[in-house]
């Protein structure tokens, strides 16, 4: 703008002077308007230049960026060029200690392997000499059961033998029992005639003795009420004393039977029937027997007989009275076999 300026300026001073010519005053003019376009050329050019600076900044800039990253990343490589040169050492160092045991491990298996040949030379020789024992086996077999034979029967000889001698035995301990049962029911019968000979002569306590056992007799009287089977007063002291004889029986069953009368019962009496009645009354006699008489229970029996065991008519008062008792039965023990015999069956099964 400043050279634009300064054109116009000399154009004016050669037009007032008057002493320029036209023909260079438009020489002038043209050098001028050259002028005006390079300056304007000149203008853009500068422009174009700025523009093309900052471009230029601005890649500048990129590429300083580009180099912090690309420098960044090289110092990351380095580091992992570092760390990988690390583990490939360590990755040497496991392989030398894995080649050493795989070495180690081989050496085991060879150690194995000449175990087994070994054993198996073993067993071939073991084998050979069972295919030897083998040949002798029908031999030996032959001579076993020729043994066994003689061994079963000798076996059953000796059970035979057992079995007559525990028979033997068997008849002795029974003719032994009875006869031992037989002598206590006198001894019993004796010991009852004597010691109830007052109850006997009154006809409170009736003994009587028959071939295979021995009967004590007690009326209703004695013991209960009238259709109750609780025992009174004077009747635990008789069975007490009766208890006294009973409880040295060793050899003989005592079986205690309840008995009534043929009488129905009362529709709201405690007991349905007489036969409730008589079994009530013979198990009271048998639990007094036991506790106060310690009289052993492995010898009583109980049972009640009702009406159906009578020992006169009904059709009296005084068959009726008969009727309505208790009896105690001593009952030789004939079948019992000892404990020594009952092992010796059991070994024989």
């Amino acid at each position: 703008m400043r050279m634009i300026r300064t054109g116009s300026t000399l154009l004016i001073a050669l037009m007032v002077s008057g002493c320029v010519s036209m023909s260079k005053y438009n020489e002038k003019v043209q050098e001028v308007a050259m002028l005006r376009g390079d300056i304007t050329t000149l203008e853009e050019n500068l422009a174009k230049s700025e523009v093309a600076g900052k471009a230029l900044q601005g890649e500048l800039q990129k590429n300083r960026e580009n180099l912090a990253r690309l420098e960044q990343e090289h110092e990351n490589l380095k580091a992992e060029y570092v760390a990988l040169t690390a583990e490939k050492e360590n990755a040497n160092l496991a392989m030398g200690d894995r080649r050493h045991e795989f070495s180690s491990d081989m050496e085991a298996l060879t150690a194995k392997l000449n175990e087994s040949e070994t054993r198996v030379k073993e067993l071939t020789t073991l084998l050979l000499a069972q295919e030897e024992a083998a040949k002798k086996v029908p031999e030996l077999q032959a001579a076993v059961a020729d043994r066994e034979e003689r061994i079963s029967n000798l076996n059953a000889t000796l059970r035979s033998l057992k079995s007559n001698l525990i028979q033997i035995r068997t008849d002795v301990v029974q003719l032994a029992k009875k006869r031992s049962g037989s002598e206590e029911k006198e001894n019993a019968y004796a010991a009852f005639r004597r010691d109830f000979s007052d109850q006997i002569g009154k006809g409170e306590i009736l003994v009587t003795e028959y071939p295979d056992k021995l009967i004590v007799t007690m009326p209703e009287q004695v013991l209960f009420r009238s259709g109750s089977a609780t025992i009174n007063k004077g009747g635990k002291k008789a069975l007490e004393r009766v208890a006294s004889i009973l409880k040295k029986v060793k050899n003989n069953r005592i079986r205690i039977e309840g008995h009534t009368d043929s009488t129905p019962i009362k529709s709201k009496h405690r007991y349905a029937s007489n036969w409730d009645l008589s079994a009530a009354r013979a198990a009271s006699v048998v639990r007094h027997l036991q506790k106060k008489g310690a009289v052993n229970p492995e010898f009583l029996t109980l049972a009640g007989y009702g009406p159906y065991a009578p020992a006169a008519a009904n059709n009296t008062s005084r068959g009726r009275s008969l009727n309505r008792r208790i009896e105690i039965a001593l009952i030789p023990i004939d079948t019992t076999v000892t404990a020594e015999t009952n092992k010796e069956k059991l070994a024989l099964r």
